[in-house]
């Protein structure tokens, strides 16, 4: 018995040791796995084809409306609806048909019909009678109906609806049925979903050929900007990023479809953990009908004042599968654009050089483009 129990004894010494052995071994093994994986360079992406930019399209100003610290826009059944920081009122209606004023309405407040820090949602039809707004002071989507034929009740509250707290900062949102979709630059994910009808909010990974700056957290979270266009009819969402001159394509449930760049390298150039002001800036804003998708490119630097450099701008147009169908040229310097299908024409803000926001138009069809 004596001997019996010391074989175990020493069986059970040299298991272990065998199970300490073991265990240095796999944790040098992952050790040096997690050591490769992270020298390892981000994910390249294939090139979208580029075409060069033939094409001039020629804008011009519309004198009868004057703005002031305009910063969004968009069109809703024959309206186009502005939005305006410095005015007692934040939304400002003009017949689309010539521009003329109809109506100002939403003045600073907490009402249901008041606002503070107004941006559009993306993703309505132009035609719909619909209109969209998200507050992000107020951490509310509100909807207002818009009646073009009565002046008096040209627009009106129908319903709000709460946003949780953790994406009360974006500005940038879309709605795809009963969910939002939007960026918020805090780091956290590509884009993130939210359920209207639930608490939940899900975020999107950044992908592979993002790459992560952890001894920088204030250049990892600049360099990771981003904007989305969604596609209602085809449940798409498409995101440019800001520092990179490349572009994604999801569905609605956060799968990638295609990831690609365009044109020539951007990226963020990093000294002393600070993001340089020789950086590029890739794009100026992303928008899109139920055809197409349009990139307003930049031509600007990181930090560099829009009034130091007045190049006019290009505008790169893909379709829904993310192929390049064209590229424009202008003649000025765009930062919002919105596509008027009513009327065929393509609506931009400019500035002028008080850098005082200026609306400008040029003939557009998209049904001509080959």
């Amino acid at each position: 018995m004596m001997k019996q129990g010391l074989c175990i004894s020493i069986l059970r010494a040299r298991l272990t040791n065998y199970i300490k052995e073991m265990k240095h071994s796999i944790s040098a093994y992952l050790i040096s796995v997690f050591f490769i994986m992270g020298c390892i360079s981000p994910q390249p992406l294939p090139q979208i084809v580029e075409t060069e930019a033939n094409d001039t399209l020629t804008f011009h100003k519309v004198d009868s409306i004057e703005l002031w610290c305009t910063h969004d826009m968009t069109i809703r059944n024959h309206c186009l609806v502005i939005a305006d920081y410095c005015q007692k009122e934040k939304l400002y209606f003009y017949r689309l048909n010539d521009f003329q004023f109809l109506k100002s309405t939403g003045r600073a407040g907490k009402g249901p019909q008041d606002f503070k820090f107004p941006f559009f949602l993306k993703g309505a039809n132009v035609a719909s009678d619909e209109l969209l707004i998200y507050d992000a002071e107020l951490a509310k989507c509100k909807t207002f109906r818009i009646n073009p034929t009565s002046t008096d009740s040209l627009v009106y509250w129908m319903k709000e609806t709460k946003i949780p707290a953790e994406i009360i900062a974006s500005t940038d949102m879309a709605q795809i049925k009963n969910t939002f979709y939007g960026t918020q630059d805090s780091g956290k994910g590509m884009f993130f979903i939210h359920p209207i009808e639930s608490d939940r909010v899900e975020w999107v990974p950044y992908p592979p050929s993002i790459p992560n700056y952890e001894e920088a957290p204030e250049v990892n979270l600049s360099v990771k900007q981003n904007r989305i266009t969604v596609n209602p009819q085809k449940e798409r969402i498409v995101t440019a990023m800001k520092f990179y001159n490349q572009l994604f394509l999801y569905n609605t449930k956060g799968e990638v479809l295609k990831g690609g760049t365009f044109g020539k390298e951007i990226a963020p150039k990093i000294v002393n953990n600070q993001i340089d002001t020789s950086t590029k800036i890739f794009f100026t804003q992303i928008y899109s009908t139920d055809k197409y998708i349009y990139l307003v490119l930049s031509d600007m630097h990181y930090r560099e004042k829009a009034s130091s450099n007045w190049q006019p701008s290009q505008v790169a147009i893909f379709d829904w599968d993310m192929n390049h169908v064209l590229t424009l040229k202008t003649n000025i310097y765009i930062y919002s654009i919105v596509i008027d299908s009513v009327f065929n024409r393509m609506l931009v803000l400019s500035y002028d050089k008080e850098e005082n926001p200026e609306l400008y138009y040029s003939n557009w069809d998209e049904t001509l483009i080959p």
